[in-house]
């Protein structure tokens, strides 16, 4: 309190001045306290929370079928945690998220994690319309090496791609830079024409489903193994978060 407010001497312990005061507000406070535990409403069911962790975005076909569920009406409420693609394994072992919604990870898979895939993936390449990979069908390593090719070290941490000799060929190239790039830069060296890079394409999708400011580049699918995205969940989840993963590829699945 940054004061006395007791006092002990031969004969036991006695309040100070200040320690009176503290007592009459204390009790004071004690007994609005009771009075409102009196007249509080009966409490509601139990909110159920689950953390979802997200890499970068929201794939559109996840929050398509989350909107189809009424998890308001179940008291169910969804909090998405944004990270990078390395922080998800201390994600899990911190317990700040139930789910996390990415690419097959190694790192992931480690921990003994259950991954529940839920849409098919294909990468596209993105560069200027005005390129000469414009004419090509599907885009190989050998296509890019006059480029400046930004593709992230997170694709090697990707099992199914990691495996690839057209991967492992592309991360052999020295023009291909493997830090983490700002979208920004990375869609006006697109658009300028020396510079690629990578986006996934969903299975159903129309066109890739990344930021607006892609519009304007032009693509063309990768000559890579197909991939997945879907939902990592710790093997001990609880059973409601069980149950909206196994709701959510259902509904994917039909869509």
């Amino acid at each position: 309190m940054g004061y006395r407010v007791l006092v002990r001497g031969q004969h036991g312990v006695t309040p100070t001045p200040e320690g009176e005061r503290l007592y009459r507000a204390v009790k004071q406070a004690l007994s609005i306290l009771a009075e409102a535990k009196v007249a509080q409403p009966a409490p509601k069911a139990a909110s159920q929370t689950v953390s979802i962790g997200v890499w970068w975005r929201i794939p559109p076909y996840f929050m398509k079928a989350v909107n189809r569920l009424n998890l308001a009406e179940r008291g169910v409420y969804l909090d998405f945690v944004s990270m990078t693609f390395n922080e998800a394994p201390e994600g899990f072992d911190r317990r700040v998220i139930d789910l996390c919604v990415t690419e097959p990870s190694r790192d992931l898979d480690e921990r003994n994690l259950r991954y529940i895939p839920l849409s098919t993936v294909e990468y596209h390449c993105v560069f200027a319309p005005s390129s000469k990979l414009a004419a090509l069908d599907r885009i190989t390593a050998d296509d890019l090496r006059d480029f400046t090719v930004y593709a992230g070290a997170d694709y090697r941490n990707m099992p199914g791609l990691a495996a690839s000799p057209e991967v492992q060929r592309l991360f052999a190239m020295d023009n291909v830079v493997k830090e983490s790039i700002f979208t920004e830069k990375l869609i006006q060296d697109c658009a300028q024409g020396g510079a690629v890079a990578f986006f996934p394409r969903h299975c159903g999708a129309e066109s890739i489903e990344y930021a607006d400011e892609l519009a304007q580049l032009a693509h063309r699918p990768m000559a890579w193994p197909p991939a997945s995205t879907g939902v990592y969940l710790a093997a001990d989840a609880a059973p409601h978060v069980v149950a909206l993963v196994e709701e959510l590829a259902a509904l994917i699945a039909e869509a």
